[in-house]
């Protein structure tokens, strides 16, 4: 509970929100990309019409429904090309670019989070931000392919391993449980990898991690039940209500990964002061037996060397 307090206090510290609005905004300049690359991938290993419609759910609520439609063609036409291996390296290449950029400002906000000054020269920052960012889309993309993998492809596996028709009702229960781990990992590597700081070796299940996806969870339940029940973006916004919805939930995802960072950050530094402090109270502890032992018969306090003041003999 005192981590949680201390991680709030920091949270406000830093302004949190601040740095989550400006992660909102690179973001969205790698949503298309990656939506881009995944929608070649999806082409060459899925079903074209599932493509589309997959891609058509991760966008919706980020652009106008009009503007949506307006780009079906294009999506039908990139997902059913003979040619979307070299669409999905153009797409690839643009996302990871993108993404790395997301990636940058993540780990400015770390160092803020964990009080640190980036000292690391561009050379090297560089190429450190680009494998974090390869890393991490490959971990989305194994998490994106994990809820769209359903129906003929999972039956088809499970009659080609002998488990039939109960393959499709395993892997529905199965998927979450695997989505949550491959989600913990991308947040354990973020906190971990980019910021100027290696105060904890990795861990691929932290503590801040698990706050963090529970969090948005929540965030996104309760945040969903609102626009539905109680919001009036529609009327307020017309046909961008779509747009403003997904922006702010991108700003929630934000915020619930630095609540996330600050309690690893509140949780390093207490892990920290407890190891500066072991070799005092580990002294203090040996003192304290070998007086109770009787090792040391003087009294505590006073000097062991030097004179010491002797008792008056009694007078006969």
């Amino acid at each position: 509970m005192r981590l949680l307090f201390t991680a709030a206090r920091n949270f406000l510290r830093h302004d949190d929100t601040d740095l989550a609005a400006g992660l909102t905004y690179y973001a969205v300049l790698s949503v298309f990309p990656a939506a881009l690359a995944l929608l070649s991938l999806l082409a060459l290993v899925g079903d074209p019409h599932q493509t589309i419609k997959t891609v058509n759910d991760i966008l919706a609520p980020l652009i106008s429904s009009g503007r949506l439609h307006d780009i079906q063609p294009t999506l039908s036409k990139v997902a059913n090309a003979d040619g979307a291996t070299v669409t999905f390296a153009i797409g690839l290449g643009g996302a990871l670019y993108s993404a790395s950029s997301y990636v940058g400002a993540f780990s400015r906000a770390m160092n803020v989070v964990q009080e640190v000054e980036e000292d690391r020269p561009f050379w090297k920052l560089r190429p450190i931000m680009l494998i974090i960012t390869l890393i991490s889309m490959v971990l989305c993309v194994a998490a994106v392919v994990i809820i769209t993998v359903s129906g003929p492809v999972t039956t088809s596996v499970g009659n080609q391993i002998g488990v039939g028709t109960s393959a499709q009702d395993i892997w529905e229960i199965a998927k979450w449980p695997g989505l949550a781990l491959v989600l913990l990992i991308v947040l354990a590597i973020l906190f971990h990898a980019t910021p100027n700081s290696h105060r904890s070796k990795l861990r691929f299940l932290t503590p801040g991690a698990l706050l963090a996806l529970v969090l948005w969870v929540v965030a996104s339940a309760g945040f969903a039940f609102y626009v539905a029940n109680f919001s009036s973006y529609n009327k307020t916004y017309g046909s961008v209500a779509g747009v403003i919805v997904g922006l702010l939930w991108l700003w929630l995802t934000n915020v619930a990964m630095m609540f996330g960072a600050e309690y690893d950050a509140a949780r390093d530094n207490r892990i920290e002061e407890i190891e500066e402090q072991a070799p005092l109270l580990a002294a203090a502890a040996e003192l304290e037996r070998a007086n109770a032992l009787g090792m040391f018969p003087h009294t505590p306090g006073t000097p062991v060397y030097g004179p010491q003041e002797q008792p008056v003999p009694e007078e006969d």
